[in-house]
This record gives C-alpha cells, sequence and structure tokens, in this order.
C-alpha cells in the first residue's frame, strides 16, 4: 500500500512525497531533504517504531526527546514534527504514547 504526501508551509518547501505502509507505521520517501532542522519525519518514525516492534509498547514525548538526546541528535522541533507525524496519520496519540499505526 502507498500515498502520497503534500508538504508546504511557512518553514519547509513545498514538495511531494511517496508513503510506503510498512508493517507498523509509514516509510517516509526522501523526506529527510525538507530542510527540517532537528531530526527528520523519517528518523522519528523509525525510532518510535523499532521501540514499538521491540517492546510492544509506544513512547511518550519525554521517552523520545531523551533518546534523541542520548544520540546526539536535536530536538528544537520536537513537538512540531511529531504533529506531522500524527496530522498524517503515521502515529497515533493516546493518553500521552506514541504509538505507529
Amino acid at each position: 500500500m502507498s500515498a502520497t504526501l503534500y508538504t508546504d508551509g511557512k518553514d519547509i518547501d513545498e514538495k511531494t512525497y511517496q508513503l510506503e505502509k510498512l508493517d507498523y507505521g509509514w516509510k517516509i520517501g526522501d523526506i529527510a531533504q525538507t530542510g527540517i532542522t532537528g531530526p527528520s519525519l523519517d528518523y522519528l518514525n523509525t525510532l518510535v517504531t523499532l521501540h514499538y516492534r521491540e517492546t510492544g509498547v509506544g513512547l511518550k514525548w519525554s521517552e523520545i526527546k531523551g533518546k534523541l538526546e542520548d544520540e546526539g541528535k536535536s530536538t528544537a522541533n520536537l513537538s512540531r514534527d511529531l504533529n506531522k507525524l500524527l496530522e498524517n496519520n503515521v502515529f497515533e496519540k493516546f493518553d500521552g504514547v506514541f504509538t505507529p499505526l
């Protein structure tokens, strides 16, 4: 299964990305090239999806932030980027826990 993601806005260029449905979540093609500061959406998707596959539970915002900091990644736009993944149905959030769809 695949889908198309269209992006435009003040902080990013207008672009089109192909999405590929994975067992858990989506692979976002070439999204790391958007100029987003902080972790790429693809990286966040991979981080949460792998954790979910290994443990069967999602991650809270603070846990995602901690994992990114442990890996030396910027968390400057973490809330904005997580919201983008929620809006595009890559993640769901329940009781403050993010899980891949």
